[in-house]
């Protein structure tokens, strides 16, 4: 299993007068040897379980292929690369905030788990 830190996870820690988060950050990123830095960029609102589709609603910025996203939800935590992804049946390169997209999942997600993307 992963070990993995997100900026939204440390929202409740403090740092010391005069020392950035930013500077805070850098160093788990060290320790840890992975990058704390993930970005919501939309939620699952639907999942084909037959063919392992997930409808995914971009709410924030933009998914590209090739990008590295992260699924979260109450029993699910999957980390995946974009393959491929299509809009009303249509192969698509990016979609933009307020899109809907298709895409091929690895593993079992929910309705509602959210959707980062993981900056390496």
């Amino acid at each position: 299993m992963e070990n993995r830190f997100y900026l939204r996870d440390l929202s409740n820690f403090s740092v010391a007068e005069g020392t950035s988060r930013k500077f805070f950050i850098d160093r788990i990123e060290i320790l840890v040897g992975v990058s704390c830095m993930a970005e919501e960029v939309g939620r699952i609102t639907h999942y084909f379980s037959k063919i392992s589709v997930a409808v995914i609603e971009v709410t924030n910025g933009s998914l590209k292929v090739g990008d590295t996203i992260q699924i979260k939800g109450a029993t699910t935590d999957l980390t995946q690369k974009v393959d491929s992804m299509e809009v009303d049946h249509a192969s698509v390169e990016e979609a933009e905030a307020g899109q809907s997209i298709g895409m091929k999942v690895s593993d079992h997600v929910r309705e509602h788990d959210k959707v980062f993307l993981v900056n390496e």
